[in-house]
């Protein structure tokens, strides 16, 4: 009797590389996803927490092959990620705002107002507060003529670099000097991340 094949396939497999670690935190495709192996058929799903439980083709590393380099049986391999056929799980942070299997942390938005709820002087970081429970977008403000905001300032999103074709949420890092975040008070806001607000 033969060895069992060793299929799986995931419909929302992110970019090759992505979930190659133990503890992904990578971008996911737009739709929610089911994954398909030989131990099953799993959706992605959230949890109590509004956390992303994303299904993956599981793979170990291994030697392709019983001969290792140079071809001889027993020589040193140089292992690779192989599939092993079954499907695991993962548990990615959506800060809370996971939504029928797909993490959904808004991008900040043209005529979007962000509040000023915190200033680290010592890193130049602005914590912004778009108005969505749980969410905040940190930023470093770029050099600028315009007077320092002050806690308690509320900007306008003037404009913001479009996410790429993969990114769906704002998880994932955005704006940079070519494409910065640009706020109503004419400054750029670079460096920045979603992430859940600072301890009081």
């Amino acid at each position: 009797m033969g060895a069992p094949v060793m299929e799986c396939s995931d419909s929302d497999a992110p970019p090759l590389g992505t979930f190659g670690d133990a503890s992904p935190t990578g971008a996911q495709l737009l739709q929610k996803g089911t994954t398909v192996g030989n131990d099953g058929s799993y959706e992605d799903a959230c949890d109590d927490e509004g956390n992303l439980i994303e299904h993956v083709c599981e793979t170990t590393l291994a030697c392709n092959g019983a001969r290792g380099i140079g071809g001889s049986s027993g020589a040193a391999c140089a292992p690779t990620q192989q599939p092993t056929g079954f499907v695991t799980q993962h548990l990615i942070d959506c800060l809370g705002l996971c939504v029928d299997g797909t993490c959904e942390v808004p991008c900040p938005e043209p005529h979007d107002q962000l509040t000023v709820v915190a200033i680290d002087s010592s890193t130049g970081e602005h914590e912004l507060d778009p108005g969505i429970e749980g969410l905040r977008y940190v930023c470093v403000r770029d050099a600028c003529l315009a007077p320092p905001v002050a806690v308690g300032d509320v900007l306008d999103v003037t404009s913001v670099a479009a996410p790429d074709d993969v990114r769906v949420d704002c998880r994932e890092p955005f704006g940079d000097t070519v494409s910065p975040l640009v706020l109503s008070d004419g400054c750029n806001y670079v460096g920045c991340s979603a992430r859940r607000p600072s301890a009081p």
